[in-house]
């Protein structure tokens, strides 16, 4: 009998989801070194369409219903492999997207998690080409950068686990709290070719709140390594902010966030960035 090294667990929280569950779990390939954790929060037949599959990695498991960050984090503390992956009922990985982040772990285990582009329509030959490792300046990159699409993430188990996993208090931006946490620890892995498609978890204003309150933990820390890393993350949730607003006819507060923000690029004192997230 052949034992099979687990590499992986591939942690997918659903609800409601079912329609979308079989593409999703397609997209994630026959690696048999993988184990896949279908963390079901309430959903739509999901638990009848696992026992009906025949494919021994998956397992379902009855999700809290507190969210989809509570989901994940059922998922990190049941996953067995050293690696933990994310991915979100609805979404898609790219073929080879999971192989070629575990090659990059494989080569250099000192790695914390690696991530790369999402995409409506991602293409479908990621690459490694361009692929880097941050090291010193990889908090202060993770502040100022775009989002994260946590359905890109690999990372290791123990440190997740390390970290204390997602803070369920954050709320919905607590998957850029938790990579910044990450960031802190070790170095990340980023590639630059698109790894997963489909829609992605808007950013609207309760997301947006979220965001505010992770940048207002941790602007200082960042600002004490790289203080214009912290003005460019700010000045990048307040922009987002502004957008979300006025998406929900709130021009009041988008002005705000706009004023917020000039404000912003035309100081230096980390003052402005205390005064910018209120």
């Amino acid at each position: 009998m052949n034992v099979v090294t687990l590499e992986a667990s591939v942690i997918v929280p659903t609800r409601d989801a079912a329609a979308a569950l079989p593409a999703t779990i397609a997209s994630i390939g026959d690696d048999p070194t993988l184990e896949i954790l279908i963390i079901d929060c309430g959903s739509d037949g999901t638990a009848d369409w696992v026992a009906e599959v025949a494919d021994p990695r998956l397992r379902w498991l009855p999700g809290p219903s507190r969210g989809l960050t509570a989901a994940r984090n059922l998922g990190i503390a049941e996953a067995e492999a050293p690696l933990v992956a994310f991915l979100d009922a609805g979404q898609r990985w790219v073929p080879g997207k999971l192989a070629l982040q575990l090659a990059l772990h494989r080569r250099q285990p000192e790695i914390g998690f690696s991530f790369g582009a999402h995409g409506a329509r991602a293409a479908t030959d990621p690459s490694e080409g361009g692929a880097r490792v941050l090291a010193g300046d990889a908090l202060a990159r993770i502040f100022a950068a775009a989002p994260i699409e946590a359905s890109t993430v690999v990372a290791r188990t123990a440190l997740v686990r390390a970290v204390g996993g997602f803070t369920e208090d954050v709320g919905p931006a607590a998957d850029w709290d938790l990579w910044l946490h990450l960031s802190q620890c070790a170095p990340v892995g980023w590639l630059p070719s698109p790894l997963t498609e489909g829609p992605a978890e808007p950013w609207d204003a309760r997301r947006m709140a979220s965001a505010r309150r992770v940048a207002a933990v941790w602007r200082d820390l960042v600002a004490a390594v790289d203080p214009s890393a912290a003005r460019e993350g700010v000045a990048r949730v307040l922009a987002a902010s502004a957008e979300a607003a006025m998406a929900e006819g709130d021009r009041l507060a988008a002005l705000r966030f706009r004023l917020a923000r000039l404000r912003l690029r035309s100081a230096r004192a980390i003052g402005a960035l205390r005064k910018g997230l209120g």
